[in-house]
């Protein structure tokens, strides 16, 4: 696990630690820091194949873990597997809280045995460190990334909504659906509906009509 320390310069400044496990790392949560320790949290695969089975049913499992590393002593002092979440990967967190404003709700993507993609989202607090509710997607419906977007105005960390691109695969159409991240209902608050499908992404952004005004044209 590599770290670079706060107020680096220099990428020879980056320090490793050995967790003494096999694994592989798609994303990370973040890291949270008390004194001479720094919990990281991030989806682990375990094992994976050298053809990188991407949004295959084939792609190996990976489970959510807790590391926790002393600057000091330079140990890993915690190696927590939270399996009972489930087959996680893809996580999302409100961007505006990372550095000094340390992440406390991580928005999980999960998915089911033998499927090619997730099939629902759990929204994880790493203080508490427990799920505090599950979206589902429903029979056979999809989705990439769910994405958190902050409402407007808001002061609260998980004040906002969730956004991700669902394929049916009934009716092979795809729409971008819109939940609020805090209500956790499986019923999106809000629907628009693509006129074909949409294949699956990898990451998403959201800009609002100001940034985007802000942009240098093409």
């Amino acid at each position: 696990l590599g770290v670079f320390p706060r107020g680096a310069t220099d990428a020879q400044e980056l320090e490793w630690y050995d967790l003494d496990m096999p694994g592989f790392v798609w994303h990370t949560i973040g890291a949270r820091e008390a004194g001479d320790l720094v919990t990281c949290w991030m989806p682990i695969f375990e094992t994976y194949t050298s053809d990188v089975p991407i949004h295959l049913e084939t792609e190996p499992e990976s489970y959510l873990w807790k590391i926790v590393i002393n600057t000091k002593t330079k140990a890993v002092e915690e190696r927590t597997k939270f399996e009972a979440v489930g087959v996680t990967e893809r996580c999302s967190t409100n961007g505006a809280y990372s550095a000094e404003r340390e992440p406390r709700f991580a928005y999980l993507m999960l998915r089911s045995a033998d499927e090619e993609m997730y099939t629902g989202v759990a929204k994880f607090d790493i203080v508490l460190e427990k799920v505090l509710g599950c979206i589902s997607y429903g029979k056979g419906r999809f989705g990439g990334e769910a994405y958190f977007v902050e409402r407007p105005g808001a002061t609260e960390e998980d004040d906002g909504w969730l956004v991700d691109i669902i394929y049916d695969k009934a009716s092979d159409k795809s729409e971008l659906c819109l939940w609020d991240a805090r209500a956790l209902d499986d019923e999106p608050l809000a629907r628009v509906k693509a006129p074909h499908r949409i294949p699956y992404g990898v990451h998403a952004i959201f800009m609002t009509p100001e940034q985007l005004a802000k942009q240098p044209p093409l």
